[in-house]
């Protein structure tokens, strides 16, 4: 994926967590620490479904993360050795036809 895709779903995750959280009134973070350690009394079926999707998107957002770190670790790489001891050039980059 593309650093402008990673944010795309970043930002579509993160909107999604946020209808879960207000919601049930707790943050993803909270939630996932609870929901992995099978704390919590997930009801009805429609619950149970409703918990694995937040846990799912949580898990999605982090993973998206760590890759935008990752190639955001990779892309500073490269301008440090383009640089040679100089200051870093960091541009602004030309999203696809129809992106904004």
């Amino acid at each position: 994926m593309s650093i402008q895709e990673l944010i795309t779903s970043i930002t579509a995750l993160t909107n999604e967590l946020a209808r879960f959280e207000r919601e049930y009134g707790i943050g993803s973070e909270a939630f996932y620490e609870l929901y992995s350690q099978g704390k919590l009394d997930d009801g009805d079926s429609g619950q149970t479904a409703a918990f694995c999707e937040w846990a799912g998107l949580h898990q999605l957002k982090e993973k998206r993360e760590r890759q935008l770190r990752e190639a955001s670790r990779r892309i500073i790489a490269d301008l440090e050795t383009r640089a040679k001891g100089k200051g870093l050039t960091l541009r602004p980059t030309t999203l696809p036809a129809g992106a904004a």
